[in-house]
């Protein structure tokens, strides 16, 4: 099945929900701002968003473990506030892994962890956690884009596609438009 996209009504909802779960709530903002795969998310390590001298980086190359390409990702204040907050709760230093167990630890937790962690929040929130998943963090902001300004280029970029067929398919942009067309001019 595939996954349909938080809105931005949800995210609102969820930020709200994970104000007082600093890694999640960095979970959460990451997977909206940077559009990576879970596996890419999760091997992050601090010294991708903090330099040894303190300074953030709003914006960082990435390469990318499945394409092996690479794709600019940037970071939005709420997304930095959450990882100062998960930082500082937790004492990460720069080589340590961002996304590790609340119990302690430096490995990252697993892509089966992330998963779990995300129907919970699907759960608590009463969406059927069948239709959403770690690639509605991902999805999320292009699909925004597109459903808005349906520039498909943008999307592709942020997503790390080699081509816009890909980019296509993944958003499911034909259907989606096909069904908006229906309604349009349906009877």
């Amino acid at each position: 099945m595939r996954k349909k996209p938080f809105t931005k009504k949800m995210v609102e909802s969820l930020r709200k929900v994970l104000s007082d779960r600093p890694r999640d709530l960095t979970i959460l903002n990451f997977g909206i701002d940077t559009c990576l795969r879970s596996a890419d998310l999760l091997s992050m390590r601090v010294s991708t968003v903090k330099t040894e001298w303190g300074e953030l980086r709003e914006r960082f190359d990435w390469k990318q473990g499945k394409t092996n390409r690479p794709v600019r990702c940037q970071l939005s204040k709420s997304s930095l506030d959450a990882f100062l907050r998960w930082i500082d709760v937790t004492g990460k230093e720069t080589e340590d892994f961002i996304f590790t167990s609340v119990r302690g630890g430096n490995k990252p937790i697993s892509t089966k962890q992330m998963r779990r962690i995300i129907d919970s929040w699907c759960e608590e929130m009463s969406w059927d956690k069948n239709y959403f998943g770690s690639h509605s963090l991902r999805k999320a902001i292009p699909h925004q884009i597109y459903t808005k300004s349906k520039d498909l280029a943008s999307c592709r970029i942020l997503l790390g596609h080699q081509n816009l067929s890909n980019t296509q398919h993944y958003l499911g942009v034909e259907e989606t438009d096909a069904f908006d067309a229906v309604r349009q001019f349906g009877f």
